[in-house]
C-alpha cells in the first residue's frame, strides 16, 4: 500500500534567467531550446518543447502561459488556424488581464474559420487510412473551381488548413512570443509576476520511482508504430477533426444496466445474509458444545432473523459511501481535492469538456480529487451525481495527454449519465475496507519477529483477503455489462472515438509499467477494480506485450477466438481487444483518422466445438448433470408415491437426494478434464525465450487445453504474507509479463511453515517456472509445476495434478455418502 506523503514544500521560483545565461530549470531549458528553433524556422522542433513544458506537472503557472503562448505562435505559423483559434480561446479564461488582451488581440489577427466542403462531409471512411492529411488528423480545404487566381499563388505544399505558406510572416523575434515585454521591461515581464509563478499546490507531484530496465514505457506500448499509423493527432493541441454530417442517434438507455444492478443487489443481500446468519448460528453450536468448566447457554438472539437490520444497515452504507470513501482514501492514499483553478491552469480543455458535458445533463460538476501517487487510477463513486466524485492520480496526468484525460474523464462522466454508481459504490467501498486491511495486516506481519504472532497476524490478513475475493466475485457481472454501455455513453459525449482508444491503451500500458517499476500492483488498481476504466489484472499482459505483438495482431487473436463470450465470467471488463476494435469501427464510420484502417474479420473462422466447449466447462456441467437427475428422481418418487409404491416413494422430495447428486455431478465434472487440464510436462524442459500469445493463425485457445512451458525472468509481486496464496505473483521476461497462479494449498503451507522457502521472498529474484500457459478471457497465465531460483539447482514442486484428482475424488465420493445416508 502507498503510505500518505506530505505534500512537498516548495519555495518560489526565480524569475526566468537573462538572455546568456544559462537555463536554471528543466523547463526553462525546454522553453528556450523551443524559443530557438521557433527562431530557426524549425516549427516541429519548437511544437514539441513547448508541448513538453506544457505537459510538466511541477511547472509554475507562468512558465506555462509562455509555452501555451508559444504554441499559439507556433500553430500559426504552421497554418494550423482552428488549433490557434481554440488555444487563444482558452487563454481568454486567464485570470490575468494582460493574457487576456494578448489572446483577444491574437485572436482578432486570425482568419475566420472556413465552412468544410461538402465532397469532404461525405467522403468514404476508407480513404481515411490512405490520405496522409487525414492519417495525422488534418483535413484540408478544397480547393473551389472559382477561386483559379488565388490557387496559382498557393504552392505545391499546402498548409493543412489549405492557408499558403507565401502569406505567412517570418519567423519572430522572443517578443512575438511575449508581446507585452516590450512595453514593460525585462523586469516587469507578464511572465515575471509573483502570482502566475506561484506553485500549483494540489498538483504537487511525488518522487518517481526508479525506472526498470525490463519495464515497458507507456507511449512505447501503446502507439500502435508497426501498423503504420501517425500518433499526431493524439498529442495535445491536436486539430479537431470534423463532426460527421450523419445525424447521431440518442444513446439507449441502459436497461440492462439498471436490471443488473439491481440483481447484484439482490444477490448481494442473500450472501451476506445467509453468511451471517451461518456465522451466528455456528457461534451458538460452539456455545452449546462447550460444557467444561462452565455450562453455556446458547444466545437466543443469534438464531433469529436479521434480515431488516442488515438491509437497513446496507442502504445507510451506500447513502454515506461517498464520505467514507473520502476518508479512506485520504487516510489510507492520500486522497486530496483537486481545484478546479489548478486544472483550468494545467487542462483547460479537460476542465472545459467535463463542464460541457455537466451543463448537458444539468448537473453540477462532480467533486475533483487527486490521489498523490504514481500509480496510473481514474474512477468515480457515489449514488447521485451531486454527490459524485471523480478520482484521478500523479501518475495518469503525468502519463496521458490531454486528450486522452479528457476521453477517460468522459468515460467516468458516462457512469453517471448511466446512473449505475450506486451499487457499486456500495461494493467498492466494501472492497477497499477489505483490502486495505489485508494489506496493512500483511505487512504488519511481515514486520513481526515472533513466529506465533506472525502466523496469526497473517491468517487474518489472508482471511480478510478471502472475504475480499468473494464480495469480488459478486461485483464482476455488474462490472462487465456497466463497462459496456459506458463505452457508448462515453463515444457519445465526446464524439472522438479515438481519443478514448488511446486513452484505454495508455491506460493499460502504464498499469503494466507501473507493476515492473513497483513490483506488484498499487493496492487501489487491485481493491477498485471494478470501478477502473480498465482491469488492472487484465492490462498486465496486453500492456507489456502491445510493443513486439503489435495492435492489429492484439486484436484479431483476441476477436477471433469464437469461445472469448463464454471465457467472460472472471473477468471484471469486457474483452479489452472488443472495445478497442469497437471504438476503432466508430472512428471510421465517422470518417475520422483510425489506428487500424482495415479491422475486416476473415472468411475463415474457428468456429465453435461443442466438445471441447462442454470439457471447459465441465464443473458447471456436472452440477447442471448432478442436480437434473436428483430432479428427474425426485418426480419418478412423486409418480410412484402416487402409484402407492411405498418401497420408492422416499425419493419424493428427498434433500439428500438433490445435494447429493450436486456434490456428486461436481466431482466427476472436475475428474474428466484432468488430463486435458495438466498434460505431461517432459523431464529437462528448456526454458522458452518468451510466453507466446496467441496469433491468428494459431486458431482459438481454451484454458483446459495447456501448454507446458518453461520460463526464466525475474519474480514480481507482492510481498511476504500478502502473497501466501500466490494471488500476486508475476514472472518478466524479455517481452512481457505473465501472471502465475498456484496450482494446490500447498504455497499457503509453505508460508506458514517455511516463509524464507516460499516464492514471495523471491521477489526481484530471478527464477525459473515450469508450469502450463493459459490464455482466455483476455488474460494470460502460467498455472506453476515447479518453482525455484536459477541460481539454485532445487525448485519447489507443486502438486496440481495430484491436488485436482483428491478433490474431485473427494466431492464424488461425499456425494455418494450423502445420498446413501440421508445427510
Amino acid at each position: 500500500m502507498a503510505e500518505s506523503q506530505e505534500p512537498q514544500k516548495y519555495t518560489r521560483k526565480p524569475p526566468p534567467s537573462p538572455p546568456g545565461q544559462e537555463p536554471t530549470t528543466r523547463a526553462e531549458s525546454l522553453y528556450q531550446q523551443g524559443l530557438n528553433a521557433f527562431k530557426g524556422g524549425d516549427y516541429q522542433t519548437a511544437l514539441a518543447q513547448f508541448e513538453q513544458v506544457e505537459r510538466l506537472v511541477s511547472v509554475g503557472s507562468g512558465m506555462r502561459l509562455k509555452a501555451q503562448m508559444g504554441l499559439v505562435r507556433v500553430h500559426q505559423r504552421l497554418g494550423h488556424s482552428q488549433v490557434a483559434r481554440d488555444r487563444c480561446q482558452a487563454l481568454r479564461q486567464s485570470a490575468n488581464p494582460k493574457v487576456r488582451q494578448w489572446a483577444a488581440q491574437t485572436l482578432a489577427t486570425l482568419p475566420p474559420p472556413a465552412a468544410p466542403s461538402p465532397a469532404r462531409a461525405h467522403q468514404p471512411a476508407a480513404a481515411a487510412a490512405v490520405n496522409p492529411e487525414v492519417a495525422i488528423g488534418f483535413v484540408p480545404l478544397e480547393d473551389h473551381p472559382g477561386d483559379t487566381a488565388q490557387s496559382a499563388r498557393v504552392p505545391a505544399a499546402p498548409g493543412p488548413t489549405g492557408e499558403p505558406e507565401s502569406t505567412l510572416a517570418p519567423a519572430p523575434t522572443e517578443a512575438e512570443l511575449n508581446p507585452l515585454a516590450a512595453t514593460q521591461g525585462t523586469a516587469q515581464s507578464l511572465f515575471h509576476f509573483e502570482r502566475l509563478n506561484q506553485p500549483r499546490r494540489a498538483l504537487t507531484p511525488l518522487p518517481a520511482p526508479a525506472a526498470s530496465p525490463s519495464a515497458t514505457p507507456p507511449i512505447a506500448a501503446a502507439e500502435p508504430v508497426a501498423d503504420g499509423t501517425a500518433q499526431e493527432g493524439n498529442r495535445v493541441g491536436r486539430p479537431p477533426t470534423p463532426p460527421s454530417r450523419q445525424p447521431q442517434p440518442r444513446p439507449r438507455p441502459p436497461y440492462p444496466v439498471w436490471v443488473v444492478q439491481g440483481v447484484t443487489a439482490l444477490a448481494t443481500l442473500w450472501v451476506l445474509n445467509a453468511g451471517l446468519h451461518w456465522v451466528l448460528r455456528t457461534l451458538n453450536g460452539v456455545i452449546r458444545w462447550v460444557r467444561w468448566p462452565l455450562r453455556l447457554s446458547p444466545i437466543a438472539a443469534f438464531e433469529q432473523s436479521h434480515t431488516p437490520l442488515l438491509l437497513c444497515t446496507l442502504v445507510v452504507l451506500v447513502v454515506a459511501s461517498p464520505w467514507l470513501m473520502d476518508g479512506i482514501l485520504a487516510w489510507g492514499y492520500g486522497q486530496r481535492p483537486l481545484s478546479t483553478r489548478t486544472l483550468q491552469t494545467a487542462y483547460p480543455g479537460l476542465l472545459g469538456r467535463l463542464r460541457q458535458v455537466c451543463r448537458s445533463q444539468g448537473w453540477q460538476l462532480p467533486e475533483l480529487r487527486l490521489i498523490p501517487d504514481s500509480a496510473p487510477l481514474c474512477f468515480s463513486y457515489g449514488w447521485w451525481p451531486r454527490y459524485s466524485r471523480l478520482v484521478v492520480s500523479q501518475g495518469l496526468l503525468e502519463t496521458c495527454s490531454e486528450d486522452e484525460l479528457t476521453a477517460l474523464c468522459s468515460y467516468e462522466l458516462a457512469h453517471i449519465a448511466n446512473w449505475d454508481l450506486p451499487v457499486i459504490s456500495g461494493l467498492g467501498l466494501g472492497l477497499v475496507l477489505l483490502y486495505t486491511a489485508y494489506w496493512r495486516l500483511a505487512l504488519w506481519s511481515n514486520s513481526l519477529a515472533s513466529t506465533p504472532a506472525r502466523v496469526g497476524v497473517g491468517l487474518g490478513a489472508n482471511g480478510c483477503y478471502g472475504l475480499f475475493w468473494l464480495l469480488r466475485k459478486l461485483a464482476l457481472g455488474l462490472s462487465r455489462v456497466r463497462s459496456h454501455w459506458c463505452d457508448r455513453r462515453a463515444e457519445a459525449l465526446t464524439q472522438h472515438p479515438m481519443d478514448l482508444h488511446q486513452g484505454l491503451l495508455r491506460l493499460t500500458a502504464a498499469i503494466a509499467a507501473h507493476l515492473q517499476q513497483q513490483q506488484h500492483l498499487h493496492p487501489l488498481l487491485v481493491s477498485l477494480e471494478v470501478l477502473l476504466p480498465v482491469s488492472a489484472h487484465g492490462a498486465v499482459s496486453p500492456g507489456s506485450y502491445l510493443a513486439t505483438l503489435g495492435l492489429a495482431d492484439y486484436i484479431h487473436s483476441e476477436c477471433q477466438n469464437p469461445y472469448r463470450q463464454w471465457l467472460m465470467v472472471n473477468s471484471s471488463h469486457p474483452l479489452l481487444a472488443e472495445r478497442l476494435r469497437w471504438l476503432n469501427l466508430q472512428a471510421l464510420r465517422r470518417g475520422q483518422p483510425v489506428a487500424i484502417p482495415d479491422l475486416t474479420a476473415p472468411s475463415t473462422l474457428a468456429s465453435v466445438t461443442l466438445p471441447q466447449l462442454l470439457l471447459q466447462k465441465s464443473p458447471m456441467v456436472g452440477l447442471l448433470v448432478g442436480g437434473a437427475g436428483a430432479l428427474a428422481l425426485w418426480l419418478m418418487g412423486g409418480v410412484v408415491n402416487g402409484l402407492g409404491w411405498q418401497r420408492l416413494g422416499w425419493l419424493y422430495q428427498d434433500p439428500a437426494l438433490l445435494w447429493g447428486g450436486l456434490w456428486l455431478g461436481l466431482g466427476l465434472g472436475l475428474l474428466v478434464r484432468i488430463n486435458a487440464l495438466y498434460p505431461d510436462i517432459r523431464p529437462g524442459l528448456a526454458p522458452a525465450a518468451d510466453p507466446a500469445w496467441p496469433r491468428p493463425e494459431r486458431g482459438a485457445a481454451l484454458p483446459v487445453y495447456g501448454q507446458p512451458i518453461s520460463l526464466e525472468g525475474r519474480l514480481l509481486g507482492a510481498p511476504g504474507t500478502a502473497n501466501w496464496l500466490a494471488q500476486e505473483l508475476y514472472l518478466a521476461t524479455q517481452t512481457g509479463v505473465i501472471r502465475l497462479l498456484a496450482t494446490s494449498p500447498k504455497l499457503a503451507w509453505q508460508g506458514l511453515s517455511q516463509p524464507h522457502s516460499h516464492p514471495a521472498s523471491w521477489v526481484g529474484r530471478s527464477v525459473r517456472v515450469t508450469g502450463w500457459q493459459r490464455q482466455g478471457g483476455g488474460l494470460l497465465w502460467l498455472d506453476m509445476a515447479t518453482v525455484g531460483l536459477t541460481s539454485k539447482s532445487s525448485s519447489l514442486p507443486e502438486a496440481g495434478p495430484q491436488w485436482a484428482t483428491l478433490t474431485s475424488l473427494g466431492l464424488s465420493l461425499w456425494g455418494i455418502y450423502v445420498i446413501l445416508t440421508g445427510g
